[in-house]
């Protein structure tokens, strides 16, 4: 579409009451200007005003308890496994531009729009900040080609949720406006997932806010708005030309992308810490195994597990780590190592260690009077009401395990029978 066509369908929008253009907007009273909130200025591009916002932060910056240049110390290889779609290009941090958006609502649809995105990269010895802003719908093509004119040329996309919501939508608006985005999101490191895989066992909520509060110690000032609140300030801004709760908008904005810088480190100082053990909770090296157990890096499952039961200090918790660890060394066929882990286990909150050493003493060892034992242990077990199991559960496992006695002893008497007419 060329310029002409974009001005005519902007002024019988404009004329339908659609949309109000930026000038009229210019002419409402106010206060006070954005640029004298927010640092940045006006552009007037492909016909219309659009803000630009620039900040930069010195690389030893401190965002919460981490340093921006922190996270230029993980290792590219780190990040592999967790890019979308499975890519294969290595992310390069130093090249990636971590982006965050604020829209006028949720929906995957042609009318949700973003009239803020605000992208982060490093450079040189600083870390840089860009916001644009459109002041109406109508000014999106300006924004647009601000955007395209920064991020062109980088290589590699990080986002929390951008997977699903944010660069779907960028992605959007510049196939609506017949253009091409301008970076490949290609490698794309999304922060949401990896946080749920890493932390959900411990967190209630795996939202940036509960990530800031919780592990990174980032605590926000009264100058940032709720996040539910910005499709509102902004409609107020459009339609009222109510200038002031913008400026909370741009630092929510700027805080996010902060914060995905050092979330970012916070999950590569977690998955690169088998090496060193105080860099994280007990509790994480159980998420940590079962990660690297998907992954198929057995290894550093195992060491992961290992390191989680020497440093769980809760009971439930090092009762989960020790189960974790020997189901892994089962599937690895490492049938002592997990054989002492069940034997120790016995006496529990958790029935699993009964099961899986009666299999054992039966089909491994072949030893029917070990298992007999076991079973007949585990009967014991069900009756003593430790176990937190139902009452439902309790019986299911009560005649499962009956079942297998009545088995054991049928196996028992014949050998005892042939060993007898021998």
């Amino acid at each position: 579409m060329n310029t002409k066509n974009v001005s005519d369908l902007r002024a019988h929008l404009t004329q339908a009451g659609l949309i109000t253009p930026a000038s009229a907007l210019v002419a409402k009273p106010a206060k006070v200007r954005l640029e004298q909130l927010v640092p940045g200025e006006w552009h007037n591009i492909s016909g219309v005003r659009c803000f630009r916002s620039e900040q930069s932060f010195p690389l030893t910056h401190e965002h919460g308890s981490r340093r921006l240049n922190e996270l230029l110390e993980i290792p590219a290889a780190v990040w592999s496994p967790f890019l979308v779609k499975g890519e294969t290009l290595p992310l390069d941090i130093r090249q990636a531009v971590f982006l965050d958006t604020e829209t006028t609502g949720l929906g995957q649809n042609p009318s949700t729009f973003a009239f803020m995105v605000g992208i982060g990269h490093f450079e040189g010895d600083v870390f840089g900040v860009r916001q644009y802003f459109m002041p109406d719908p109508a000014s999106e093509e300006g924004l647009l080609d601000l955007l395209e004119q920064d991020i062109s040329g980088r290589e590699g996309l990080v986002t929390f949720n951008g997977r699903c919501f944010d660069w779907p939508l960028i992605e959007m608006r510049y196939a609506l406006n017949r253009r091409t985005p301008p970076l490949p999101a290609n490698p794309h490191l999304d922060l949401l997932p990896l946080a749920r895989r890493l932390w959900r066992r411990r967190l209630t909520s795996c939202s940036l806010s509960s990530l800031e509060a919780n592990l990174m110690e980032i605590h926000r000032t009264a100058a940032d708005v709720p996040g539910y609140m910005i499709p509102q300030l902004y409609r107020e801004y459009v339609d009222f030309n109510m200038v002031e709760p913008m400026a909370g908008v741009f630092y929510h904005n700027v805080q996010d992308i902060l914060s995905m810088v050092s979330l970012a480190t916070t999950a590569g100082r977690t998955l690169t810490s088998l090496d060193e053990p105080a860099r994280v909770e007990g509790t994480d090296y159980i998420a940590l195994g079962a990660l690297f157990t998907r992954l198929g890096r057995s290894e550093e499952a195992l060491h992961a597990m290992r390191l989680a039961t020497e440093s769980c200090p809760d009971p439930a918790e090092l009762a989960l780590a020790y189960k974790h660890w020997s189901m892994l060394l089962k599937r690895l066929k490492q049938w002592e190592q997990a054989a002492e882990i069940w034997e120790k286990q016995l006496g529990g909150t958790d029935i699993y260690s009964y099961i899986e050493l009666a299999k054992y003493y039966e089909h491994h060892l072949r030893d029917t009077d070990l298992a007999v034992q076991v079973v007949q242990q585990a009967l014991t077990w069900l009756q003593d009401g430790r176990s937190s199991l139902s009452r439902m559960e309790r019986q299911q496992y009560n005649a499962e395990f009956i079942h297998r006695l009545e088995r054991l002893e049928r196996r028992r008497n014949c050998t005892s029978a042939v060993n007898d007419a021998r």
